[in-house]
């Protein structure tokens, strides 16, 4: 999966977010059995819930970001994801109940202060 990553994270830093999730492919059918012991697949999580969100479909970074947990429930990093698809679609109460959910969270990447200036960050955007 690294091939996909690969290519998809240059898109999105080139500001093609439709090309990073070209690129990727659907997530939902790939091999996690066999690859979700490894810490960097929540990269490709968060290219593709980073790619929806710029694109402005946040139900679909908010699914990405659903399936990013179930895979990695204790990675801060893919918690942000799903932070920033509930502040971005207005969805206050789940997003309190998910930060919260993360204060508990002994996490190998980001920290419970990541994820709360990411909820932070999208909510003083205008419209947020």
């Amino acid at each position: 999966f690294t091939y996909k990553f690969g290519a998809a994270n240059p898109a999105l830093v080139l500001n093609r977010p439709r090309e990073a999730l070209e690129c990727l492919g659907d997530l939902e059918k790939m091999d996690w059995k066999t690859f979700g012991h490894w810490m960097q697949g929540t990269w490709l999580f968060g290219v593709a819930a980073f790619s929806h969100h710029l694109l402005g479909e946040h139900e679909a970074e908010l699914r990405v970001a659903e399936l990013g947990l179930r895979i990695y429930p204790d990675m801060l990093n893919v918690r942000g994801d799903k932070v920033r698809a509930l502040a971005a679609l207005g969805r206050v109460a789940e997003l309190d109940r998910t930060i919260t959910e993360g204060l508990a969270i002994r996490s190998r990447t980001e920290s419970p202060g990541d994820v709360l200036l990411i909820a932070a960050e999208e909510l003083l955007k205008p419209g947020g």
